[in-house]
Formats: structure tokens, C-alpha cells, sequence
């Protein structure tokens, strides 16, 4: 039986997430209060999430 030919995913740019996870934790370490800190990398959580997601959803 022959295998399904292989699926092609989309390199995800390894430096957009580097780039927003260390943006995060500069903003992080200055936020005023532990509850903006954990907003700000939620969001970053959420972004790189999108990120993966969307280049997931090419394939």
C-alpha cells in the first residue's frame, strides 16, 4: 500500500518567536504590578499561539 505523500508544512521563522517572547519578558520585568506582568506574557502566549496556528492552518 503506498503512503500518503507527505504534508508540507511552512517554515514558522524561529527569530519572530524569539523576538516576542524576549520583547515580552523586557516588558514583563518592568510592569507595574504581577497582574499587568502576567497579561503582557499571556498576550505573548496568545501571539506566538496565532503564529503556530496560522501556519498550522496552510497546510
Amino acid at each position: 500500500m503506498r503512503k500518503p505523500p507527505a504534508a508540507q508544512t511552512r517554515h514558522i521563522s524561529p527569530a519572530i518567536i524569539e523576538f516576542i517572547a524576549r520583547d515580552a519578558i523586557k516588558r514583563a520585568a518592568l510592569a507595574p504590578t504581577y497582574a499587568d506582568a502576567l497579561d503582557i506574557t499571556g498576550d505573548a502566549l496568545l501571539a506566538v499561539a496565532r503564529i503556530v496556528e496560522r501556519e498550522i492552518s496552510h497546510v
